[in-house]
């Protein structure tokens, strides 16, 4: 019991943005801690305390009959620690960091630290040079950020990372103001975590932010140069009036880089993959794969702000790719019920490390190309009590999943939440084979 009403009395602080106007309401929280000016203290610091029970109800699906292959945990606990820090140092140098310290207690007992960014940054006249692990925030949608090219992908179940999940990359970022205009120049290199000298990662990005005031215009054009492969990005911001704000992006590729199921290949339905499910096996295409989204986001007279964006990605599996997918899922499930494979993977047959590998790509990430996302958010008592309910649906199956979230500032640094999500669709859609059906999110937040 006084763990549940611990859970109860945490999650509270996860608000919801309060009806602020358009512009206000679709920027995700800043998530670094504020540049102090010089009478503030030169050390700053806030910190969450966070514990939430989840509850999930299981599916069967395609990938997953009956439950038999993977048993989804019906019950956790997490507790998560999360500090933010800023330092002002002289010569007008100032150090932030945000830290994630979590126990997750269920079938097993987790615990894990994650230092998501830690940068310094130096202030030289109209230059700002950042060094450091840093989460860039160079898009403006709300759900998707195709044109992130430095960025963290975003999960449009939970566009705002309430559980602080997002970790930023080692940059060098140089910023050059010019008025109300911006140039950057950022350059990435994953050379400190990776050993493999083949596989380094080089990065150099550089982008042009342009504001417009008579016409409420704010254009950001973006190029990266890689090693790996280069990309282009354009994204906009148009606002009419307070209320309504229109939002856009799209980046393009030549080829991708995205590891794709081999099964979709023509010719792989009827065969078995071992330990290489996953391949690269669209990089050498020379077609130009494009990313893009558009949103509107609206503040209704009496507070409501609704959101919605259109996302479309050339890298999601085509209706044929998708259909060849299923088929040879429901190969390896006539050779399963055959019995004639013997266990080699652990307790697995060879027919169920497919499946499982198809399960694991459908709780990875979003496989097809088209997807719809919508919110609403309001906020009543003064924005004591807040609530949103969230839409992402597949547009290419009509799968979805819906969640909704309601939580009450109880006294000032303590919230509780209750949040639930529910996923749906037909026995050969997305959503519809995660092998989830539900779950429930009780927690509370402490910020101090």
């Amino acid at each position: 019991m006084r763990s549940v009403l611990l859970h109860i009395l945490m999650c509270a602080l996860v608000a919801v943005p309060g009806p602020g106007g358009a512009r206000a309401a679709q920027e995700l929280p800043e998530e670094s801690a504020p540049q102090a000016p010089a009478d503030e203290p030169w050390l700053r610091h806030r910190f969450e305390l966070l514990d939430e029970v989840t509850l999930n109800r299981a599916a069967g699906s395609l990938f997953n009959p009956g439950g038999s292959l993977y048993e989804l945990e019906r019950r956790n606990n997490a507790l998560r620690l999360h500090a933010q820090l800023g330092a002002q140092l002289p010569a007008g140098v100032s150090v932030q960091a945000q830290l994630t310290s979590a126990v997750r207690s269920g079938d097993e007992t987790v615990t894990t630290l994650a230092v998501r960014e830690l940068y310094a940054t130096a202030s030289l006249g109209d230059l700002e040079l950042s060094v450091g692990r840093k989460i860039l925030r160079w898009t403006n949608g709300f759900a998707f950020n195709p044109a992130g090219l430095l960025e963290p992908l975003r999960s449009p179940s939970d566009p705002q990372d309430r559980l602080r999940l997002l970790e930023g990359r080692e940059v060098a970022q140089l910023d050059y103001f010019l008025g109300d205009h911006v140039l950057t120049a950022a350059f990435s290199s994953d050379v400190l975590t990776n050993d493999d000298a083949d596989t380094r990662r080089y990065e150099l990005a550089l982008r042009a932010n342009v504001l417009v005031p008579s016409w409420n215009l704010d254009l950001a054009v973006q190029a990266l140069v890689s090693n790996v492969r280069n990309t282009g990005a354009l994204t906009f911001t148009y606002a009419l009036g307070e209320a309504l704000e229109v939002h856009g992006e799209v980046a393009g590729t030549r080829g991708t880089s995205a590891e794709y199921p081999q099964t979709i290949l023509p010719g792989f339905q009827r065969t078995l993959l071992g330990f290489d499910y996953l391949g690269q096996i669209k990089a050498n295409e020379t077609r130009l794969f494009l990313r893009y989204v558009l949103g509107v986001s609206y503040t209704l007279p009496w507070g409501t702000n609704l959101i919605g964006e259109f996302s479309h990605s050339d890298e999601g599996l085509s209706s044929q790719e998708w259909t060849r997918f299923l088929e040879q899922v429901d190969f390896s499930l006539e050779q399963r019920a055959r019995g004639t494979y013997p266990t080699g993977y652990g307790d697995l047959s060879l027919p169920e490390l497919n499946l499982l590998h198809g399960l694991q790509q459908l709780g990875r990430q979003r496989m097809r190309r088209n997807y719809l996302f919508l919110r609403a958010s309001q906020a009543w008592m003064a924005e004591r009590l807040q609530g949103n309910a969230l839409a992402l649906v597949n547009v290419d199956d009509l799968s979805r999943v819906l969640v909704g979230e309601v939580s009450y500032l109880v006294l000032r640094g303590a919230t509780v939440y209750a949040r639930g999500s529910l996923f749906s669709g037909s026995g050969r859609s997305e959503y519809g084979n995660v092998g989830q059906r539900a779950s429930l999110n009780l927690g509370v937040l402490l910020s101090f």
